[in-house]
Protein backbone atom coordinates (compact mmCIF):
# COMPACT_ATOMS: atom_id res chain seq x y z
CA UNK A 1 0.00 0.00 0.00
CA UNK A 2 1.57 3.30 -1.07
CA UNK A 3 0.55 6.87 -0.54
CA UNK A 4 1.39 9.25 -3.33
CA UNK A 5 1.60 13.02 -2.81
CA UNK A 6 1.26 15.03 -6.02
CA UNK A 7 2.54 18.60 -6.16
CA UNK A 8 1.44 20.86 -9.02
CA UNK A 9 0.78 24.47 -9.86
CA UNK A 10 -2.27 25.93 -11.60
CA UNK A 11 -0.47 26.17 -14.95
CA UNK A 12 0.47 22.45 -14.69
CA UNK A 13 4.06 23.35 -15.57
CA UNK A 14 5.29 21.17 -12.73
CA UNK A 15 3.96 17.82 -11.63
CA UNK A 16 5.93 15.99 -8.98
CA UNK A 17 5.30 12.99 -6.81
CA UNK A 18 6.49 12.07 -3.35
CA UNK A 19 5.79 8.41 -2.62
CA UNK A 20 5.76 6.73 0.79
CA UNK A 21 6.03 2.94 0.77
CA UNK A 22 4.38 2.62 4.23
CA UNK A 23 6.82 -0.14 5.18
CA UNK A 24 8.23 -0.54 8.68
CA UNK A 25 11.23 1.67 7.98
CA UNK A 26 9.06 4.31 6.26
CA UNK A 27 11.66 4.71 3.53
CA UNK A 28 10.47 7.27 1.04
CA UNK A 29 11.59 8.60 -2.27
CA UNK A 30 10.77 11.51 -4.51
CA UNK A 31 10.22 11.53 -8.26
CA UNK A 32 10.19 14.77 -10.22
CA UNK A 33 8.66 14.96 -13.67
CA UNK A 34 8.80 18.38 -15.27
CA UNK A 35 6.32 19.31 -17.95
CA UNK A 36 8.00 22.60 -18.78
CA UNK A 37 11.74 23.14 -18.64
CA UNK A 38 11.34 26.89 -18.07
CA UNK A 39 8.94 26.57 -15.12
CA UNK A 40 9.73 29.02 -12.34
CA UNK A 41 8.77 26.30 -9.86
CA UNK A 42 11.80 24.23 -10.87
CA UNK A 43 13.93 26.93 -9.27
CA UNK A 44 11.81 26.95 -6.11
CA UNK A 45 13.61 24.04 -4.47
CA UNK A 46 11.03 21.28 -4.80
CA UNK A 47 13.68 18.59 -5.30
CA UNK A 48 13.58 16.53 -2.10
CA UNK A 49 16.29 14.09 -1.06
CA UNK A 50 15.45 10.58 0.13
CA UNK A 51 14.01 11.15 3.60
CA UNK A 52 10.79 10.57 5.46
CA UNK A 53 8.52 13.63 5.51
CA UNK A 54 5.31 14.06 7.48
CA UNK A 55 2.15 15.19 5.73
CA UNK A 56 2.37 18.46 7.65
CA UNK A 57 5.91 19.05 6.34
CA UNK A 58 4.77 18.31 2.78
CA UNK A 59 1.74 20.62 3.09
CA UNK A 60 3.94 23.39 4.51
CA UNK A 61 6.41 22.95 1.65
CA UNK A 62 3.60 23.11 -0.90
CA UNK A 63 2.19 26.28 0.71
CA UNK A 64 5.62 27.90 0.80
CA UNK A 65 6.18 27.17 -2.89
CA UNK A 66 2.62 28.09 -3.94
CA UNK A 67 1.81 24.56 -5.12
CA UNK A 68 -1.25 22.39 -4.65
CA UNK A 69 -0.73 19.05 -2.87
CA UNK A 70 -3.10 16.11 -3.37
CA UNK A 71 -2.95 12.70 -1.70
CA UNK A 72 -3.65 9.34 -3.33
CA UNK A 73 -3.77 5.95 -1.61
CA UNK A 74 -2.97 3.08 -3.99
CA UNK A 75 -3.97 5.31 -6.89
CA UNK A 76 -7.29 6.48 -5.43
CA UNK A 77 -7.71 10.18 -4.63
CA UNK A 78 -7.99 10.83 -0.89
CA UNK A 79 -7.87 14.60 -0.34
CA UNK A 80 -6.14 17.89 -1.03
CA UNK A 81 -3.66 18.64 1.73
CA UNK A 82 -3.04 22.07 0.32
CA UNK A 83 -5.37 23.71 -2.11
CA UNK A 84 -3.83 27.11 -1.61
CA UNK A 85 -6.45 27.69 1.06
CA UNK A 86 -4.39 27.36 4.21
CA UNK A 87 -4.02 29.40 7.35
CA UNK A 88 -0.33 30.34 7.33
CA UNK A 89 -0.29 32.26 10.63
CA UNK A 90 -2.84 33.00 13.35
CA UNK A 91 -2.53 35.19 16.44
CA UNK A 92 -4.21 37.27 19.13
CA UNK A 93 -2.66 40.16 21.08
CA UNK A 94 -3.52 38.16 24.23
CA UNK A 95 -1.77 34.93 23.23
CA UNK A 96 0.80 33.30 25.52
CA UNK A 97 2.85 31.62 22.78
CA UNK A 98 2.86 30.78 19.11
CA UNK A 99 -0.21 29.12 17.62
CA UNK A 100 0.08 25.46 16.67
CA UNK A 101 -1.02 25.20 13.04
CA UNK A 102 -1.55 21.70 11.63
CA UNK A 103 -2.04 22.01 7.85
CA UNK A 104 -2.78 18.29 7.44
CA UNK A 105 -5.50 18.23 10.11
CA UNK A 106 -6.69 21.77 9.25
CA UNK A 107 -6.52 22.90 12.87
CA UNK A 108 -5.16 25.82 14.85
CA UNK A 109 -4.63 25.65 18.61
CA UNK A 110 -3.73 28.76 20.55
CA UNK A 111 -3.59 29.75 24.20
CA UNK A 112 -4.48 33.20 25.52
CA UNK A 113 -3.59 34.86 28.83
CA UNK A 114 -5.51 34.07 32.02
CA UNK A 115 -8.62 36.19 32.54
CA UNK A 116 -8.98 36.84 28.79
CA UNK A 117 -12.60 36.82 27.67
CA UNK A 118 -12.65 34.33 24.76
CA UNK A 119 -16.10 35.51 23.68
CA UNK A 120 -14.74 38.75 22.20
CA UNK A 121 -11.40 38.11 20.46
CA UNK A 122 -10.04 39.64 17.28
CA UNK A 123 -7.68 37.35 15.35
CA UNK A 124 -4.89 38.42 13.04
CA UNK A 125 -4.16 35.85 10.38
CA UNK A 126 -2.35 35.29 7.10
CA UNK A 127 -3.88 32.98 4.50
CA UNK A 128 -2.54 31.44 1.32
CA UNK A 129 -2.21 34.01 -1.47
CA UNK A 130 -5.60 34.93 -2.88
CA UNK A 131 -7.55 32.99 -0.24
CA UNK A 132 -10.39 34.39 1.85
CA UNK A 133 -11.94 33.39 5.17
CA UNK A 134 -15.46 33.31 6.53
CA UNK A 135 -17.30 31.97 9.54
CA UNK A 136 -20.89 30.92 8.87
CA UNK A 137 -20.94 33.02 5.67
CA UNK A 138 -19.60 36.12 7.47
CA UNK A 139 -16.44 37.43 5.83
CA UNK A 140 -13.47 37.60 8.20
CA UNK A 141 -11.00 40.48 8.11
CA UNK A 142 -7.64 39.94 9.80
CA UNK A 143 -7.18 42.23 12.79
CA UNK A 144 -10.77 43.53 12.55
CA UNK A 145 -13.50 40.90 12.87
CA UNK A 146 -14.45 39.97 16.44
CA UNK A 147 -15.59 36.40 17.20
CA UNK A 148 -16.64 34.23 20.12
CA UNK A 149 -13.92 31.61 20.71
CA UNK A 150 -15.54 30.15 23.87
CA UNK A 151 -15.81 26.91 21.88
CA UNK A 152 -13.97 25.80 18.72
CA UNK A 153 -14.64 28.04 15.71
CA UNK A 154 -14.75 26.78 12.14
CA UNK A 155 -13.21 29.04 9.50
CA UNK A 156 -14.02 28.23 5.88
CA UNK A 157 -10.95 29.13 3.84
CA UNK A 158 -11.62 29.55 0.12
CA UNK A 159 -8.75 29.48 -2.37
CA UNK A 160 -8.48 31.93 -5.22
CA UNK A 161 -9.77 29.11 -7.43
CA UNK A 162 -12.87 28.54 -5.28
CA UNK A 163 -11.81 25.39 -3.39
CA UNK A 164 -13.14 25.49 0.19
CA UNK A 165 -11.69 23.79 3.25
CA UNK A 166 -12.82 24.05 6.86
CA UNK A 167 -10.27 24.84 9.55
CA UNK A 168 -11.06 24.48 13.26
CA UNK A 169 -9.56 27.05 15.63
CA UNK A 170 -9.45 26.11 19.32
CA UNK A 171 -8.62 28.72 21.95
CA UNK A 172 -7.58 27.79 25.47
CA UNK A 173 -7.46 30.31 28.32
CA UNK A 174 -4.35 29.87 30.50
CA UNK A 175 -4.99 28.92 34.11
Amino acid sequence: MAKTYNFYNDAKTIDSEYISDNMGNHETFFIEELRSVDSADIQAGLNLDIKGYTETELATLASTLGLTLSVYNDGSFVEYLNSLNNIISFSFPEQTGAATIDAAAKTVAIEVEALTDPSALVASFILSDGASADISDTAQVSGTTENDFSSPVVYTITSDGGVEEDWTVTVTVAA
